[in-house]
């Protein structure tokens, strides 16, 4: 299981838009609390049927995020969690936890969405893949301005 598993993360995500979608929906659970700039933002993610593409979100809340701009994130693709998470150090900023034991990285993606198209093959019904993110914002109220990467919650996805 574990090889297909690794299999579908590497091959997953394609421009083959043609094929015959292998999932008809997605089911998410979100864990974890996320540790950046603006922490109470959350990883989400949408399924489009119409075009076969799964996107996932990291959006901040400008009420809690004032003169602080997201530029980048990284997308991690995991097929276990890691519960309660593990504390990591330098480059993340202070209290940042792993929640997913990660198989694949994924971008760097500018902003907070990563969009993919699913590939025709294999079918995905009743796979579930761990994610998380790791997003870069700079602060403009600090100076000098540099960038700050903190780690997102975590959310489990099954396609269904």
């Amino acid at each position: 299981m574990k090889s297909l598993v690794i299999v579908l993360a590497l091959s997953l995500f394609t421009a083959d838009a043609a094929a015959q979608c292998p999932t008809a929906g997605i089911g998410t659970t979100a864990y974890g609390t996320g540790v950046g700039v603006c922490s109470n933002a959350i990883l989400r993610a949408d399924f489009d049927a119409g075009d076969c593409s799964l996107a996932f979100s990291y959006e901040p809340d400008p009420f809690w995020c004032g003169n602080t701009f997201l530029t980048q994130h990284l997308l991690i693709v995991g097929v276990a969690s890691i519960p309660g998470g593990v504390p990591v150090g330098d480059p993340f900023l202070p209290g940042s936890r792993l929640y997913v034991l990660p198989l694949a990285v994924f971008g760097p993606f500018p902003g907070g969405v990563s969009e993919f198209t699913l590939s025709g093959a294999p079918a995905l019904t009743g796979i579930t893949l761990e994610f998380q993110t790791a997003p870069t914002w700079i602060t403009t109220v600090s100076f000098p301005i540099e960038p700050e990467t903190g780690l997102s919650s975590a959310l489990s996805l099954t396609f269904l």
